[in-house]
Parts: C-alpha cells; structure tokens; sequence
C-alpha cells in the first residue's frame, strides 16, 4: 500500500524530458535566410535578372512608369520601359519602396560577383 507522500512525489516529479532523435530538425519557414538567396533576388520582377516589368514611382507618386533595372551607378538609375525605351533617373528621385528594391538589387549582385571571384581563383600547380 502506498502512502500519501508516495503519491504526491509521484505526481510532483517532473516528465522525462523527450528523446532526441538521430534525424536533422527540417528548417521551419522562419529559419530561413532573411534575404533570400541572391539568385532568387536578382531574378524578382523587375529585378536585373528578370525580363518582368514592375512599376516604379518616383518620390513624390507624380511620376511611374513600367520597366526593369538594368543598371545603377554613381547614384543613377537606368530603367528599360515597357516601350523599350531607356531612362536614367537619379536614386533620391525613387520612392521609398523603389529605392530598397535597388539596394537588394545591389547587395545580391555584389554576392554574386564575390562568390563567381571565389570559384575562379584557383591556386598554381607546384612547378
């Protein structure tokens, strides 16, 4: 027969803690890299390597037009239209929204160019 400090040790003991198991956990969505891969960047609509469109506003909302980046530098902007016509504007005319697309534009770009640099460089034989 049990006495009744038996019984409430039993029910205060805390459960076993689980078995971890041999498997890798899967990645849950909100693991995932918060850029994305650069790739997946570039190729967005209107990104530098997509041939979608998007919509591009300028900073006071006045102004859009349909196109894709196809370069920046020195603080311009070349846009190819929907007509297939090109623009140059310069980055502070972009929306606030048109400006951080340009910026992740930017950053998967230089990712890839470093990471094509890796692969290239290769180290002489041993003569």
């Amino acid at each position: 027969m049990e006495k009744p400090a038996d019984k409430a040790a039993e029910k205060a003991a805390p459960a076993p803690a689980p078995e971890k198991k041999d498997k890798p956990e899967e990645k849950k969505a909100d693991d995932k890299d918060l850029f994305g891969s650069s790739q997946s960047i570039l190729h967005e609509a209107g990104g530098l390597a997509s041939e979608e469109m998007r919509q591009w506003t300028d900073n006071t909302g006045n102004f859009s037009c349909h196109g894709r980046l196809i370069r920046f530098v020195d603080g311009q902007v070349r846009l190819l239209k929907d007509n297939g016509h090109t623009t140059t504007v310069p980055a502070a005319r972009l929306s606030v929204t048109d400006l951080r697309f340009v910026n992740r534009q930017a950053s998967a770009q230089r990712s890839e160019v470093a990471k094509t640099a890796q692969s290239a460089v290769t180290l002489p034989a041993s003569i």
